[in-house]
């Protein structure tokens, strides 16, 4: 009889212990459980950057977005700089302008150049309005001659050192009704209005 007490005492005991191990085991997984569920204020901190980079960047970190955007800010600079390009002349229309100068003014002119060596014709459009500009000089007699300039906004100037002869005379009229139509031209060229709206009637 001592013995089979003795032995279910020990049962008993190891029943006991069994039970208190298992209740451990459940207390560490619940701990364990409630770690997970529960993160670290370096995961909250983490989770933040990762959903501000989603939101603001694309996704990425702040330094790629900034590198990305600088690119785009550039690219989009080319294409606002490409877009705004001033207005160019074509080289039939420079060889129409120096052929109806010689006829309808002078044949004698000498135009401005550019550093091609071709007639420099300067268009502009853009916030201040259109622009065409040409210049060049005509030789008279005695080493004389009529400095000119054509300008859409500026007008037509001359400047000459030569007294007032049938010549000159003829030449500043016919450079007065060139002007005008050459100036009806281009305006019409540059902002497309129709040449009647310009109330002028002369023709190159």
């Amino acid at each position: 009889m001592e013995f089979s007490k003795k032995i279910k005492e020990i049962i008993q005991d190891e029943i006991k212990n069994f039970s208190i191990e298992q209740l451990k085991n459940k207390k560490n997984k619940k701990e364990d459980k409630s770690k997970k569920k529960s993160p670290s204020k370096y995961d909250k901190l983490k989770s933040s950057i990762d959903l501000d980079n989603t939101i603001f960047y694309g996704g990425g970190s702040p330094d790629d977005y900034s590198k990305v955007q600088s690119r785009f800010i550039k690219e989009s600079e080319e294409i606002s700089t490409s877009q705004s390009d001033n207005p160019s002349i074509t080289q039939t229309e420079v060889d129409q302008f120096e052929k109806d100068f010689r006829q309808k003014v002078t044949p004698l002119v000498r135009f401005s150049e550019n550093e091609d060596g071709n007639i420099n014709f300067e268009l502009y459009n853009g916030e201040s309005g259109v622009e065409a500009k040409v210049s060049g000089v005509i030789p008279l007699k005695s080493d004389n001659k009529i400095s000119w300039s054509f300008s859409l906004q500026n007008g037509s100037y001359v400047d000459s050192n030569s007294e007032i002869t049938e010549e000159f005379v003829t030449i500043i009229s016919n450079l007065y009704y060139f002007y005008d139509a050459w100036k009806r031209d281009w305006t019409e060229k540059l902002t497309e209005i129709p040449s009647a709206d310009l109330g002028s009637t002369s023709t190159m």
